[in-house]
């Protein structure tokens, strides 16, 4: 039987659009599955420590109660809540015919030192500022998918309790100008439109948030180095202080760090929604 041609146009792009989205989806497991079995990895190297038991240089685990020391605390940026970090991320909808679905135009994380006490001893954990987004030429990096309920970065993986909307606005409204002169003052952020395309003049925006607090129960897994400008005695135990290591994200969540199923049967998946993807496209090639 001879298919209409008006039907082989529709099969083909029906086959082109499936076989390009089971690619992607294929490739966006197989990235999750590697970093299951790379967490999975870095847990069984990074045994528990007590903070007397931290040695430079080392993977080290800690879950306990977050306390602030000498550096304080800051308001966070979008809800003005007292912590000593917070992750943001800022969504933005253009006011253009062509497209109106939303971005993610920039995340980020701005931080204070702060300690984990643990078994009656503290290690201080140090994280930093870091932001990527459009306005940093990074419109996209595949660590950005890998939290949902926090934020993502190269340096950095912050999974909170919570990570809500906390403020929207409209086309021309600026916002509250506190958090205008946080995204004024911060290197990769604007309150202009950060569109991936210079033709956008305004655009509506969504910013969620998310804390660690005085308080609050963390884990966290890092690199243990010593102060650089540590001026206490050695055995001090502001000594040592957790960081992401130059391929070691520091990676903070409010729940247990888990190494979860060890990622084998996502990477599988991945492999066979891509078989099936290529496939696809093979046929439309072909035919």
């Amino acid at each position: 039987m001879v298919l209409p041609d008006w039907l082989v146009a529709v099969l083909e792009e029906v086959a082109l659009g499936g076989g390009a989205l089971l690619l992607v989806c294929g490739g966006l497991l197989c990235y999750f599955g590697w970093d299951q079995r790379r967490t999975a990895a870095l847990l069984a190297d990074a045994d528990p420590v007590s903070p007397e038991e931290a040695e430079p240089g080392t993977l080290a685990r800690v879950r306990g109660t977050v306390t602030a020391t000498a550096d304080g605390t800051l308001a966070s940026p979008v809800a003005d809540r007292e912590c000593v970090l917070a992750g943001y991320e800022i969504e933005e909808q253009y006011d253009t015919p062509a497209d109106t679905t939303w971005e993610q135009a920039a995340w980020g994380v701005t931080s204070v030192p702060f300690a984990v006490d643990v078994d009656g001893g503290r290690l201080l954990v140090d994280v930093g500022d870091h932001v990527v987004g459009n306005a940093t030429e990074d419109v996209f990096t595949p660590e950005s998918v890998l939290v949902s309920a926090g934020v993502s970065t190269p340096e950095v993986r912050c999974r909170f309790e919570r990570f809500d909307t906390h403020l929207e606005t409209d086309y021309g409204e600026a916002p509250p100008p506190r958090l205008a002169r946080f995204l004024d003052a911060t290197d990769g952020l604007s309150t202009d439109p950060m569109a991936s395309t210079p033709t956008v003049d305004e655009s509506r925006r969504r910013y969620r948030e998310g804390w660690l607090r005085p308080g609050d129960e963390v884990s966290v897994l890092g690199t243990v180095t010593r102060r650089a400008d540590a001026d206490t005695a050695a055995g001090h135990p502001d000594e040592m202080v957790l960081t992401g290591g130059d391929e070691t994200p520091l990676r903070l969540s409010a729940e247990p760090l888990d190494a979860g199923g060890g990622g084998t049967g996502v990477i599988l998946t991945g492999l066979a929604f891509g078989a099936v993807g290529l496939a696809l496209l093979a046929a439309v090639l072909v035919w």
